[in-house]
């Protein structure tokens, strides 16, 4: 058994070929007719109870074919060898086919997090570098400089995780060039170039990033308002041949912005005040999640910990051991594992850190749940030891999430 660094996109590739492979075993025996296929999806489904996967090829199918989608579905189910694979049950409804995880992928995805472990969603580095810049207009709120600043840290750490080469620089513009750095760097947010004052972020600075410089692509946090250095490159970018999707623009977020939606930089405001980081007044954000997360992956190293010490469960864990745990919290907890490495993915090309925060929150409350449900102490031995790995799993990728958002442990935590 080999871990997969990607388990849900492992499983989704294998259920491509499978599906592919039963087509042309359909399309050889002139079931179906010979004809290009059309792309289709495989998507998770919320409701587990009809399968993991959810396929819609049956319907995309349809036209081409010249038959009804549950036909088609039902056709390709019939004869389907699912053996060796890492799923257990497919079945036609609605038209779409719908494939179950099998135990081994449980297995397999929780292997996986256990041997890559601060590796686990972290991408291999790649060449492509990237530019990014915060440049906020003068500003006498500090708390919105400094939201503006962690909330560029965190997408930078995202790229970074992601396998990108970031350079990030800081462009003052009115502000006060040494009071913004100093401020900025005591909450943990540093930058690789401090460009001058007058630096005009116009056509012609984009152009030497990109060209120049050699960056495949630009980034830049600005000031909700404009003012005269905010000039509108797009045309000019066209002119110089280079494509509008190089250059990225986003508004520093304002305070009041989408409010009870989860922020990655709310996230780092949490930490940073129950550290003790004064230098700055930070205000207590209402209902911010950042506790929680901090809390669980607290509680999480605290009970391994306990554990341990009193050596109450087998330090060894084999497949066998972790075919145990088939309770619904367990699964639902492993799945969730599977995702960490898309969510990365997705995020990081979205250029949203704040998926990274809403992730990091469901598994913090998941986590408790399945512990709730499927306690360690009490039962059998080897069912201990299978939960000891799916609670160290979770605990490295919540702990993954942290290193993401620049998320420091709870100094101390005692269960």
């Amino acid at each position: 058994m080999n871990g997969n660094r990607r388990p849900f996109q492992a499983a989704a590739q294998q259920a491509r070929r499978l599906l592919l492979s039963r087509l042309g075993e359909l399309t050889a025996d002139g079931v179906f007719p010979f004809t290009a296929l059309p792309d289709f999806s495989l998507r998770p489904r919320s409701n587990a109870l009809n399968g993991d996967i959810s396929v819609n090829l049956a319907f995309v199918c349809s036209c081409v074919f010249g038959m009804a989608p549950q036909r088609i579905a039902d056709l390709i189910v019939s004869g389907l060898c699912l053996d060796g694979t890492f799923f257990s049950r497919a079945a036609a409804e609605s038209g779409y086919l719908n494939l179950s995880f099998s135990q081994e992928w449980y297995n397999d995805t929780l292997l996986s997090v256990l041997t890559e472990k601060e590796r686990y969603g972290n991408a291999d580095t790649s060449t492509e570098r990237i530019w990014m810049e915060y440049a906020p207009s003068a500003c006498p709120d500090a708390l919105k400089l400094i939201r503006g600043g962690l909330w560029m840290d965190c997408l930078a750490s995202l790229l970074e995780w992601s396998g990108k080469q970031v350079t990030s620089s800081l462009l003052p513009g009115q502000n006060d060039g040494h009071l913004l750095r100093t401020t900025l760097a005591s909450y943990g947010v540093e930058y690789h170039e401090i460009l001058p004052s007058d630096c005009v972020c116009d056509a012609a600075h984009y152009h030497s990033l990109l060209t120049q410089r050699g960056f495949s692509q630009a980034i830049s946090v600005r000031s909700t308002q404009r003012n005269a250095q905010w000039i509108d490159v797009t045309e000019d970018l066209d002119r110089l041949s280079l494509t509008r999707n190089r250059l990225r623009i986003f508004p520093a977020l304002p305070l009041d912005e989408n409010p009870g939606a989860i922020f990655a930089e709310d996230i780092r405001i949490a930490a940073l005040l129950e550290d003790a980081h004064t230098t700055c007044p930070l205000p207590a954000l209402k209902d911010n999640p950042g506790h929680e997360i901090r809390y669980a992956h607290a509680r999480i190293r605290s009970i391994l910990s306990a554990l341990a010490q009193e050596r109450l469960v087998p330090p060894v864990v084999d497949a066998g051991q972790l075919s145990l745990l088939s309770h619904p919290q367990e699964r639902s907890l492993i799945e969730l594992l599977a995702f960490f490495p898309e969510t990365v993915v997705s995020a990081a090309s979205a250029c949203e850190p704040g998926r990274i925060a809403r992730f990091a929150l469901e598994m913090s409350t998941q986590t408790q749940r399945c512990y709730t449900a499927c306690p360690v102490r009490g039962v059998p031995a080897d069912l201990a030891g299978a939960r000891v790995a799916l609670y160290t799993a979770s605990g490295r990728v919540l702990g993954n999430s942290m290193r993401i958002l620049r998320i420091g442990r709870m100094p101390s935590y005692d269960i």
